[in-house]
């Protein structure tokens, strides 16, 4: 064929479902990187910006994902990390101010997380929601009983990175 070569590489919030697709999967940041990252958009705010004690509790709390990251460094033009911090414990609308030219679902923690939200199907959305009640992650059984969930939704969740699998348990991000 006169493509028979041909690669592609593609980006997408699930997998395709396509026989010859590999998925290399993008997890969170490690700490060290989400420290440099956050450092590298601070200074990028406010150059001279020094790190202190608050850099690595922001980049926990905001699960290491760099779109939070970004925005929460943002935020070094007007308020201290001390602030930033405190203020990111109590809720997580502080993330926004993203790029004008951004889409919207890029502009603000909320707007990604509703936009993933939306693209899921009502089954997704009826055992998704439940799941907020588990404070420390849950097995399949308990997803099972309390929410609801079969293994088809959960494993879809997973696949759209809404929900986290490791070993036993199953986690939801703490944004």
């Amino acid at each position: 064929s006169v493509c028979s070569n041909l690669r592609l590489l593609v980006t997408s919030r699930e997998l395709l479902r396509l026989a010859a697709e590999r998925e290399y999967p993008v997890p969170p940041l490690v700490e060290q990187e989400s420290v440099g990252f956050f450092l590298a958009r601070a200074r990028g705010a406010r150059p001279g910006f020094e790190p202190d004690e608050h850099v690595l509790p922001i980049c926990r709390r905001v699960d290491h994902l760099p779109l939070a990251l970004e925005l929460a460094a943002a935020r070094v033009r007007a308020m201290t990390t001390a602030q930033i911090r405190e203020r990111l414990e109590r809720s997580l609308p502080l993330l926004t101010g993203g790029a004008r030219d951004a889409p919207e679902r890029q502009r603000t923690l909320r707007g990604a997380i509703g936009w993933s939200y939306e693209l899921l199907s009502p089954e997704e959305r009826q055992a998704f929601r439940p799941l907020g009640v588990f404070a420390d992650g849950w097995t399949l059984e308990a997803a099972e009983a309390v929410a609801g969930a079969d293994v088809d939704a959960l494993q879809s969740l997973v696949e759209k990175s809404l929900v986290r699998y490791g070993g036993e348990r199953h986690s939801l991000l703490e944004t």
